[in-house]
């Protein structure tokens, strides 16, 4: 969606102008039969402004014709982020349907956040994967173009405007990779697209492959992904925009492209959407993209451990023991629980290797997160109280909620094993799962302040807010890219 600007109206067929549900007396356009227009309409009680409300009509004055479209945006002293960017996109997907592709909208008489949050909404909405389609000619139009009336230039509002878009780019390049199916995004082409991202962005990159993997004994991460025709990758990407006294922040991300169960199977309704387990690794990807290109004075770290968890002669089983990177033996109860493993092995040697200030992990880890939060809140565990409290203070500011859950002593117990160190999942008592995930997680950070994000429920699903669609959410950039504006170290 191309965002371009003008002082005054030319000729523009479709005026958009959202409203408070008490404003009876908006700024003026300048428009003077725009402004008796919108009078009107208020006067007469054809539009009362509550949340979403839409009024569509034509205005004809001497010059031309144009399409009017009013849209509510509830009572200014109720008013929250997420609440406007559902307005924008709900709009942008009536825009849609209308097959307007070309529209003008005035916010001048907006709080300048509001308006920028609005337009966010309209451009996450702006969005669809039609790559695999032959015939495209029945496809609802995307909104292509959208101009921005303002009576005077308001700069700062302008760049404020410009990065949260610049950010949604990169959320619909992160739906893209999610929504691609196994077929197309597997370990190796998942590493040519890190690759790609590298050279456009100007991040560092190393790939481990086969030999590199095994010879470096990342054994967790082997494990699950032997049994693929498709290796596994360890992806690392580096964007270094602060000091080199910085040390850097660590993001990891689970890159499962296909996750079957592996000999613990998955069941039908299951199995057909895990070609999207891989969203913690295309979110960080995402992330340390939108990173370089806002230009944050902070290093980053971002590694993804890709494998596909597939049956195979040659695939890892359960009661098999497993020496993890970090030395540490894996007694495997459950080779559904294949995340945590690649996981494991990628945080024990990405705090080994770079010594963050902080490790942060993103994974659509659980499917007992996912019950116990639904499809609203990502579920949240931390070693660290201040690195917990600033990811929690983000949230609430970028709407990607989050849920501490906790990680108690008698859940890390549950992890004993008779045979090795450890089990990978506790399959005797199957309670607390997202838990003793995390837990199972703890061992291999030893003291470095770390997070865990388990977005198995806010990832993708059939449920979208309004800006969203079935299928990936994008969850996570935003909030990321936000923590790390404001690293400080």
């Amino acid at each position: 969606m191309n965002i371009s600007y003008q002082k005054i109206l030319l000729q523009d067929k479709v005026i958009i102008i959202p409203l408070f549900q008490t404003d009876k007396r908006p700024s003026t356009t300048g428009i003077p039969s725009i402004d008796s227009y919108v009078k009107k309409r208020l006067a007469n009680e054809d539009f009362l402004g509550k949340p979403q409300d839409l009024l569509m009509s034509f205005l004809d004055d001497e010059k031309q014709s144009m399409t009017m479209i009013l849209i509510g945006l509830g009572k200014r002293e109720s008013l929250h982020d997420d609440g406007v960017r559902e307005i924008g996109g709900q709009l942008s997907k009536r825009l849609r349907a209308l097959k307007k592709t070309a529209v003008t909208t005035i916010v001048d008489h907006l709080p300048p956040h509001v308006s920028s949050t609005f337009i966010e909404g309209m451009a996450l909405a702006n969005y669809r994967l039609d790559k695999f389609k032959t015939a495209k000619e029945n496809d609802l139009p995307l909104v292509q173009e959208l101009t921005i009336i303002q009576k005077k230039s308001h700069k700062q509002w302008e760049k404020e405007l410009a990065e949260k878009l610049l950010i949604v780019k990169h959320i619909h390049e992160v739906r893209d990779l999610v929504n691609y199916p196994a077929d197309d995004i597997y370990p190796e082409s998942l590493a040519e697209k890190a690759a790609a991202l590298s050279k456009q962005y100007g991040l560092k990159l190393e790939i481990l492959r086969e030999k590199e993997i095994q010879a470096k004994k990342l054994n967790l991460l082997w494990a699950v992904g032997r049994g693929s025709q498709h290796k596994p990758r360890l992806i690392t990407l580096t964007y270094n925009g602060g000091p080199k006294s910085m040390k850097p922040i660590l993001l990891v991300g689970k890159g499962i492209t296909f996750d079957s169960g592996g000999y613990n199977l998955k069941p039908t309704k299951y199995i057909e959407e895990m070609y999207m387990d891989m969203a913690g690794g295309a979110t960080i990807m995402g992330t340390i993209a939108a990173c370089s290109e806002l230009k944050l004075r902070v290093n980053v770290v971002a590694i993804i451990a890709a494998a596909e968890n597939l049956v195979s002669s040659n695939a890892y089983k359960p009661s098999d023991i497993i020496t993890a990177y970090n030395g540490k033996t894996v007694e495997i109860t459950n080779t559904d629980a294949e995340g945590r493993l690649v996981l494991a092995d990628a945080l024990s040697f990405g705090i080994e290797k770079y010594q963050p200030q902080a490790a942060i992990d993103l994974a659509t880890l659980t499917g007992a997160c996912l019950m116990a939060l639904g499809d609203r809140y990502a579920g949240i565990f931390s070693n660290d109280k201040k690195l917990l409290q600033s990811v929690k203070k983000v949230s609430q500011t970028t709407s990607e909620l989050v849920w501490e859950l906790p990680i108690h002593p008698d859940y890390e117990k549950r992890l004993k094993s008779e045979k090795a160190d450890m089990i990978s999942c506790d399959v005797k008592t199957g309670l607390a799962g997202a838990s003793t995930a995390a837990a199972f997680l703890k061992r291999f950070v030893g003291k470095t302040p770390w997070l865990h994000l388990d977005i198995a429920g806010v990832a993708f699903g059939n449920m979208p807010k309004a800006y969203d669609h079935g299928g990936a959410s994008g969850y996570g950039v935003r909030l990321l890219v936000e923590y790390l504006r404001n690293v400080r170290k």
